[in-house]
């Protein structure tokens, strides 16, 4: 069978320098540590996520899914941030989505980015 692996991107400017909007809040945000998620896509879903690959000086973090509702669509799945500074004391954030599709069937993650880049406008505002 042929592999059904992708990736999607998008990348949204944003008015928060890379470092404020990289570390935000801190904490419990580490390599290693493993967080449950509750989002809606117009139904409630849940996942449990990992933080891989955190890179403080580089300003890219990947979560890797580990369970929840979105493995019933891909067999893996891992979104990466990563921060970058841009010339007017903001910074470019880029979302890169890599999944492999369970089924030919599955959607692109469309709605997924689209939900990223939302939560990337909260981060900023916040």
């Amino acid at each position: 069978m042929a592999q059904l692996a992708t990736r999607i991107e998008a990348q949204t400017e944003k008015t928060s320098s890379a470092d404020k909007f990289y570390v935000v809040g801190g904490g419990a945000i580490r390599d290693g540590s493993v967080t449950c998620w509750k989002y809606d896509l117009g139904t409630p879903l849940t996942s449990k996520v990992k933080i891989q690959g955190l890179d403080d000086e580089r300003k890219t973090m990947t979560f890797a899914v580990l369970e929840g509702d979105i493995l019933k669509l891909y067999s893996s799945f891992k979104a990466t941030l990563h921060a970058v500074k841009a010339g007017n004391g903001g910074c470019m954030v880029k979302w890169t989505m890599v999944f492999e599709k369970a089924n030919v069937n599955a959607p692109d993650p469309g709605l997924y980015m689209d939900l990223a880049t939302k939560l990337s406008k909260g981060v900023d505002a916040y």
